[in-house]
C-alpha cells in the first residue's frame, strides 16, 4: 500500500487536523512528501479529507508517474512537483483554503506582516502570487517568480500554499499566517492595525536573519 508508512500516515494526520481546523472542507486541499527516495507521495484525487486512509495516497516519481496507488494524484501535483524541483530543501507541501488567508486572497491583497512582531520573524513577507486557474499549467508559471523567495504564498483567488523541510512545519506555517490573518482583520474593526517603524522592523529582520540562512539552491532554510 503506498500510503501505510510513516509519511503516508502523517499525511492522513494532517489532512484530518487540516480540516477538523476549517482549512479546507470536502475535497478541497492536497499534501505531499518528498521520500527520500525523490519520489513524491501525495494526496489522490478528489478525497474527502474528512476521511482520508492511506489508501487515498498516490505515489508518484519526480515527473509525474504514478508509482503506487489505486487512485489518479491530486489535480495540483504538477504544482507540488515543481515546487520540490526548485526547492531541494523543501519535502512537504501543504495547499489549502483557510478563510482568513484566503479573504486576503480573494480581496487581492497581500498579507501585511508588518505590524504583528511575530508574523514578521516568521515569513518577513507573505507573496501574493497573480490568478492563475487550478489545476492547470499556469499555476506553476505563477509561482515561478516567488518559489525561491519565500515558504508561504498567497494565491489569488485561491487559497494558501505552505513549504517546508517537515510536514509539521509545513501545517504550522499555515496555522500561524491564518491566526495573523484573523488577527488583521478584527483589527480592522478598531482602526486598523498599526505597522511598526522602519527601525523596528530592521531591527525583527536581524532577528529573522538569524533564524535563517539561504541555500545555495536558492531556498529558504530554518537553522537549527
Amino acid at each position: 500500500m503506498s500510503g501505510n508508512t510513516p509519511a503516508g500516515r502523517a499525511i492522513v494526520a494532517i489532512c484530518r487536523r487540516l480540516y477538523d481546523r476549517g482549512y479546507l472542507v470536502a475535497t478541497e486541499g492536497n499534501v505531499s512528501v518528498r521520500l527520500p527516495s525523490g519520489d513524491i507521495l501525495v494526496t489522490g484525487t478528489r478525497v474527502r479529507k474528512r476521511e482520508i486512509t492511506a489508501r487515498d495516497l498516490v505515489r508518484i516519481t519526480p515527473g509525474g508517474a504514478r508509482v503506487a496507488g489505486a487512485s489518479r494524484p491530486s489535480s495540483e501535483a504538477a504544482m507540488h512537483r515543481f515546487i520540490y524541483s526548485k526547492r531541494r530543501d523543501v519535502h512537504a507541501i501543504v495547499h489549502a483554503h483557510p478563510p482568513y488567508c484566503t479573504a486576503f486572497a480573494l480581496a487581492g491583497r497581500p498579507l501585511p506582516v508588518d505590524a504583528i512582531p511575530e508574523a514578521r520573524v516568521e515569513f518577513g513577507e507573505v507573496p501574493l502570487v497573480p490568478y492563475a486557474a487550478p489545476s492547470t499549467g499556469k499555476l506553476t508559471k505563477a509561482l515561478a517568480p516567488y518559489v525561491g523567495k519565500a515558504n508561504f504564498f498567497l494565491l489569488a483567488n485561491h487559497g494558501v500554499v505552505a513549504c517546508a523541510p517537515d510536514l509539521g512545519e509545513a501545517y504550522d506555517l499555515v496555522e500561524r499566517a491564518e491566526h495573523a490573518a484573523r488577527i488583521l482583520l478584527l483589527s480592522g474593526f478598531l482602526g486598523g492595525a498599526k505597522n511598526l517603524t522602519a527601525a523596528r522592523l530592521r531591527e525583527l529582520d536581524a532577528i529573522r536573519m538569524k533564524r535563517m540562512k539561504v541555500s545555495k539552491h536558492g531556498g529558504i532554510n530554518k537553522k537549527g
